[in-house]
């Protein structure tokens, strides 16, 4: 289900290119289709834009987890 919701995000972060939530969903919706060079642009750029938006450990824990790949 994560590629179905994946077009839906990237409108969503087309349209509020600053929302850190917007891109850190994107990136979990890669994590899970198994693109894990989008998901490590879209988290770390969730990150960037505010280091400390409600979800920022958990996308600090996919980076982890896409570093060690």
């Amino acid at each position: 289900l994560a590629t179905l919701a994946i077009p839906p995000l990237e409108q969503s972060v087309q349209a509020e290119p600053g929302n850190p939530i917007y891109h850190f969903h994107l990136g979990l919706a890669y994590v899970k289709a198994r693109e894990p060079e989008k998901a490590r642009v879209a988290l770390e750029q969730a990150l960037k834009l505010r280091p400390d938006f409600d979800g920022a450990d958990q996308a600090k824990f996919e980076l982890s987890r896409l570093a060690g790949n």
